[in-house]
């Protein structure tokens, strides 16, 4: 899942915290490398295990330093949207009640409050500039 360069730039990151007593940087290193290596081949299949398929293809967006940020922003926002969406679009509704506005429009209203606070976290979740 991770690229050569996200597992550089973890191995890098993980070298700086980990101290073994007795053994220089680079041998530490070369450690660390092959249990990123050996962690990130399983990391695609353990996730299947454990989380649904949405959530896999959430954490590969993520990941990708192949897709330009602007999709990423989409496809992030179109998984959010359909996990998270309507649970949060029915219990608002059933939590608020605006007198005087038909249920429909309230709920339709509801709705549009939610997919727009979902896109805008989508939105800020992206950089153009990725950490790894």
């Amino acid at each position: 899942m991770l690229s050569q360069l996200q597992q550089q730039k973890l191995v890098a990151k993980l070298n700086e915290e980990i101290d073994i007593p007795l053994m220089s940087e680079g041998h530490e290193g070369r450690i660390i490398a092959k249990l990123v290596e050996k962690a990130d081949r399983k990391l695609e299949p353990a996730l299947r295990a454990c989380v649904p398929e949405d959530y896999v293809n959430l954490i590969k967006i993520f990941l990708s330093d192949t897709i330009p940020p602007d999709d990423k922003r989409v496809q992030i926002a179109e998984i959010l949207q359909r996990n998270l969406g309507p649970p949060i679009t029915e219990y608002l509704n059933q939590t608020n009640d605006v007198p005087m506005i038909p249920e429909e429009l309230e709920q339709k209203g509801i709705a549009k409050i939610v997919d727009m606070i979902i896109k805008e976290t989508s939105e800020h979740a992206i950089s153009d500039n990725p950490v790894w």
